[in-house]
């Protein structure tokens, strides 16, 4: 397990984006990225891949787990999503810091064409998203934004 006071130098890559939305970058090392993606990739066996339904997008679902498969969510995943919402907690209140998450998916992108469209899920709760390996563009509403309002787009940089 990745303890918060292994992460002290972090202090200067978290963001505050706007009410309930916190940007937390280079919150995994390269080494902890790697085993991230490696744990996802252990866990795919669990899971029947399946292509972007939108023909806009193009993506692979590596894994898709609810709470009734949380077993098979990796402890890597687990772990880095709790440091995930205590960093994130101690500069965001609204950020519970700690919770477990009601599902779990992965989506595995190309280089070049790799692309999930625009979109908002509307699922009330909280998310944690990890970007591995190159930069993502990610849409986000926080709590309080209109049903509707979305933000144009946010990088998350590698």
């Amino acid at each position: 397990e990745w303890k918060l006071d292994e992460q002290d130098e972090f202090d200067d890559g978290i963001s505050l984006i706007q009410e309930g939305v916190v940007y937390l970058r280079h919150l995994l090392t390269p080494e902890q990225q790697d085993q991230l993606l490696r744990d996802i990739r252990n866990s795919s066996q669990y899971y029947d891949a399946t292509q972007a339904r939108n023909p806009a997008s193009n993506f692979t679902k590596t894994i898709a787990f609810n709470k009734k498969h949380y077993h098979l969510v990796p402890q890597s995943f687990k772990d880095f999503s709790l440091l995930a919402t205590r960093l994130a907690n101690s500069v965001e209140p609204l950020i519970p810091a700690s919770y477990q998450p009601d599902y779990v998916t992965s989506f595995d992108y190309s280089v070049e064409e790799g692309k999930l469209t625009a979109h908002c899920d509307k699922i009330l709760g909280w998310v944690v998203l990890f970007s591995l390996g190159c930069t993502a563009r990610f849409w986000i509403r926080g709590p309080r934004m209109a049903n509707k309002q979305c933000r144009d787009q946010f990088n998350f940089l590698n």
